[in-house]
Formats: C-alpha cells, structure tokens, sequence
C-alpha cells in the first residue's frame, strides 16, 4: 500500500526503457490523490520523442495539462524524481541517481483526502488501443 501522508513525500525511480508505439507514448512517476479516473495529480514522464515532461491535473476530471518539457534528456536510462511539499510538487532528473538537476516546480495542485498515491505508469499515448511497455528499477518512497 503506497498511501502516504501528503505534507511531505519524495519518490524515485530509475527509468531503463520504453517499447514506445509513438513520439507520445510515455512512462510516468505518478502522485495521485486516489486510483480514480479523474483524478488530481502530478506526474513526471519519460516520452518516446519529446524528452521529459511534466504533467499535472488541478481539478477532478480537468484537463491534464503540460507543466513542462525538457528536450535532450533521455530516453534511457535516466533517473526520476517527484517531490511533494505541502501542495508544491518539484521534479528532479539525474544521470547517475547521485547528481540532481531540478527540472521544474508546479504549485497549488490540491489534494483533497489529506492522502497522495504514488506509482508508476505507462501509456502508448495513440488512443487506438497499441500497447507500449516499460521497464523501470530502484523505486523509491521517502
């Protein structure tokens, strides 16, 4: 069970690879208020052509928004890291999962049960059922 107390949460992961089915697909480090669709979050993403992204959803049901993108990074390996203070989410990416480069800060996402979910996933970003995979390693919750 990955629920953890929402003021303070840092999870990381190294990411190893994507069998991606197009320039979008993408394998996330994912903080959520709960497992519905819908729902609040943020996430950090490896994609298939468009380097490292950020993504978050401010309310339920909502848009998912681009928060931001970092072209030239990855695909593979490379380590994520999302960061949770309160209702700020910071994400990191590294090389060598020693030596952290912050990557972008995203503010007022608000978690409404007082819990965050945090996991991984993976999507192949084409909407016509294709399948991508991933391989991740070294998840961790702090």
């Amino acid at each position: 069970d990955n629920v953890l107390p929402s003021n303070s949460v840092l999870a990381t992961v190294r990411f190893n690879e994507l069998h991606h089915t197009g320039g979008w697909s993408k394998a996330c480090l994912v903080m959520k208020e709960s497992l519905e669709a819908g729902s609040r979050g943020v996430s950090i993403c490896v994609t298939g052509n468009h380097g490292v992204i950020l993504q978050r959803r401010h309310n339920i049901n909502g848009w998912t928004s681009l928060a931001g993108q970092q072209r030239g990074v990855g695909p593979s390996p490379i380590w994520l890291r999302l960061g949770k203070n309160r209702n700020v989410f910071t994400a990191f990416t590294s090389q060598d999962g020693t030596n952290w480069q912050q990557f972008l800060q995203s503010g007022n996402v608000m978690m409404g049960n007082g819990n965050v979910l945090v996991g991984l996933a993976v999507s192949s970003g084409t909407g016509d059922g294709r399948k991508a995979e991933a391989i991740f390693n070294h998840f961790t919750i702090e």
